[in-house]
């Protein structure tokens, strides 16, 4: 094996010079079906959550109500709650600081170290906030909800791969450093609090995802009536290696991406609240195409 290339730019030049210019309706395309693809899950949450809590919620009201009916400390302690969990809102997490690695093509194997600028970069929010940076290899996501029902927000980055042999088994691989901070709280009522993390590939020529993986990080959790969890004390920090494979076809261009889903919901009443965060920053460094 020869190394073609060494650096963004000469990877970039001798993928041009073999693939010609990859399509460029496809990365529309993809962030198009992407949006999509959060759009609907946001809204089939949102519905199947109210209606959960259209059956639930007069039951738990007269409960409640049997229970604490003229016992003002409740709605002391539910005041104490609710700040608590709005100053935990507020905590600030650190941004990974990003990493300088060089890109590499490598003959005979389908072999690429691919690194920032990247191609293509997508966000998408439903009361949430995101940020993603093609030129640094970045993204970003805030979600959070006191109460207020659902948020989500989702982010990523993506680079072409130009695969120069046919492969059954083509690898796609990630280095992602990130921090995150989560937590879930209730005070008699629910909350609930998902992320997860995805290898998609779409391939033009094909005119489908042919790799759709969810790896790490991620989780799913839920809490009610009076539980409390989360990542405490500080939220995590770490870099995390994950892989997908697909099939590729010799001289076919495929557009990679990596991406994360912020998901939180919590409901709340007359006799409490609960609340729902997550804080999220990622770098991805490098991605890499085949094993040596």
């Amino acid at each position: 094996m020869a190394i073609l290339a060494q650096g963004r730019e000469k990877v970039r030049k001798i993928q041009r010079a073999m693939g010609g210019e990859p399509p460029k309706a496809a990365i529309a395309r993809s962030r198009d079906l992407l949006r999509r693809y959060i759009r609907q899950r946001f809204e089939s949450r949102r519905a199947s959550q109210a209606e959960v809590s259209r059956l639930n919620n007069p039951l738990r009201d007269r409960v409640l109500r049997k229970l604490f009916t003229g016992d003002a400390g409740v709605k002391d302690y539910a005041q104490q709650t609710k700040t608590l969990c709005q100053r935990r809102a507020k905590r600030k997490i650190a941004r990974p600081r990003p990493r300088k690695i060089e890109a590499q093509f490598v003959t005979g194997s389908n072999f690429q170290i691919l690194t920032p600028p990247y191609d293509s970069s997508w966000t998408a929010s439903h009361v949430g906030e995101a940020q993603a940076s093609a030129q640094n290899g970045s993204y970003s996501l805030g979600v959070g909800s006191l109460g207020n029902g659902s948020a989500e927000a989702a982010a990523g980055v993506a680079c072409w791969f130009f695969a120069t042999d046919a492969d059954l088994q083509q690898r796609f691989a990630a280095v992602l450093e990130y921090t995150d901070d989560w937590w879930d709280s209730a005070f008699f009522y629910v909350a609930h609090n998902d992320f997860t993390t995805n290898l998609w590939v779409w391939g033009p020529s094909e005119n489908a995802w042919v790799a759709q993986s969810p790896v790490s990080p991620s989780w799913s959790d839920g809490v009610s009536w009076t539980e409390t969890h989360g990542n405490d004390p500080q939220g995590e920090a770490g870099g995390i290696a994950v892989e997908t494979y697909f099939n590729v076809n010799a001289g076919s261009w495929y557009l990679c991406w990596i991406w994360s889903d912020a998901s939180v919901y919590a409901d709340g009443g007359i006799f409490g609240t609960a609340g729902s965060s997550i804080q999220f920053n990622g770098s991805v460094p490098m991605m890499v195409f085949g094993s040596l």
